[in-house]
């Protein structure tokens, strides 16, 4: 712990030099390791306000859209942590990190937020962005299924039963399903 607060107290010099405002990028960076200090100490109120100044200076900083939506799912505010994953969504370029972000945006409108039209929206959006990679379509299609059936996606429904019977069924066997 005293090896985070010693960092801490370097970033928070570099932060608050009036100077380091005119290179924003090392400023935000700044801001965001700090931040990061006071999560690694359970500090989720002062990590909070770092990250909003990194936002300050980086309005589409991925790291602390994904830290603050963090700190708001700590908190139990479900609502205020998909602002930020949505922020965050638009932002991320990695296929996989992204296909994460969406699922996990699915999930918390249909777990927490109870909105499960919401959640097969998201859904919807990551069957076309998912790999034709089978354990990982075993893995998440039959979690979404449910959602899907629920907020009457009949048409995606239908998609994600369709993949699924491909999977796990030979073609002689699907055929017997029709």
């Amino acid at each position: 712990a005293q090896h985070w607060r010693e960092a801490l107290r370097h970033l928070q010099e570099i932060a608050d030099d009036p100077t380091s405002r005119n290179n924003a990028g090392l400023a935000a960076e700044a801001l965001f390791a700090a931040g990061q200090c006071e999560s690694f100490l359970h500090r989720g109120d002062r990590s909070a306000a770092f990250f909003l100044g990194v936002l300050e200076l980086d309005p589409d900083h991925a790291g602390a859209l994904g830290a603050l939506a963090q700190v708001a799912m700590d908190r139990g505010n479900w609502q205020g942590a998909a602002t930020y994953l949505l922020r965050r969504r638009s932002v991320i370029r990695d296929p996989a990190e992204r296909i994460a972000l969406v699922k996990k945006l699915g999930d918390i409108c249909s777990e927490r937020l109870g909105d499960d039209r919401a959640a097969a929206d998201f859904y919807a959006e990551l069957l076309s962005i998912l790999p034709e990679d089978d354990a990982t379509l075993l893995q998440i299609l039959p979690q979404i299924l449910p959602v899907l059936r629920r907020a009457k996606k009949h048409a995606c429904a239908a998609r994600v039963a369709d993949l699924l019977a491909d999977l796990i069924a030979s073609p002689a066997e699907k055929r017997d399903m029709i």
